[in-house]
């Protein structure tokens, strides 16, 4: 799957052609497409896209309340996108992520690490594990990052420990030059308005 196909699937105006012919029921375990699950859908490819061509990474924030389907968007788009196993590497394209409850700079670079599957993601300072997710996101491809549960970042131990993860995030981003979309409740575009607004939300 590439990202121009998504956004040719999903594109403003476009319908979805039926994948039946003749009678029956079918089930379906897919979401369903509608108005602003596809410009959601269209918006991720769209930054893909432009991380792709152009090498650079940038923001997109999704925000809904509980329930609206905001975390079954990334996982279909995480879906799209599967890692491929291969001889020297494993490539992973696109990188789903759940930001931890009362983060720090740390323990987001610890579940960063554990989605990427490393055993030991547990382990290091917050510096260490930084330079391991460069080393890995070089190795392994790594273009988007999906952050689901985004507002968590409000709610980090200590004033400070809000300031360094953000600024940890927003340094990671413009030095990895991935593509990240967060996603997570209304309260998280209090996090976007504060110290990541450096990483390009629209």
């Amino acid at each position: 799957m590439d990202p121009l196909s998504l956004m040719t699937r999903f594109a403003p105006g476009g319908r979805i052609q039926p994948g039946l012919s003749g009678h029956g029921f079918k089930l379906c375990i897919e979401p369903l497409p509608h108005r602003r699950y596809k410009e959601a859908m269209y918006a991720v490819a769209e930054l893909h896209l432009r991380r792709r061509v152009h090498g650079a990474g940038g923001g997109l924030l999704l925000t809904g309340p509980s329930g609206a389907g905001k975390s079954t968007i990334v996982r279909a788009y995480h879906a799209d996108f599967p890692r491929e196993h291969q001889v020297e590497r494993t490539w992973v394209p696109v990188l789903l992520v759940s930001v931890p409850s009362s983060p720090t700079a740390r323990s987001l670079a610890g579940a960063i690490l554990e989605a990427l599957g490393q055993k030991k993601a547990h382990r290091g300072t917050a510096p260490e594990k930084t330079g391991w997710i460069h080393d890995l996101f070089a190795r392994c491809g790594v273009e988007m990052v999906l952050l689901d549960e985004f507002q968590h970042l409000l709610y980090t131990p200590t004033l400070n420990a809000f300031r360094d993860v953000t600024d940890w995030l927003k340094n990671f981003v413009e030095d990895t030059k991935v593509g990240m979309v967060a996603c997570g409740l209304p309260a998280a575009e209090a996090v976007v308005n504060s110290n990541v607004n450096g990483v390009g939300f629209p």
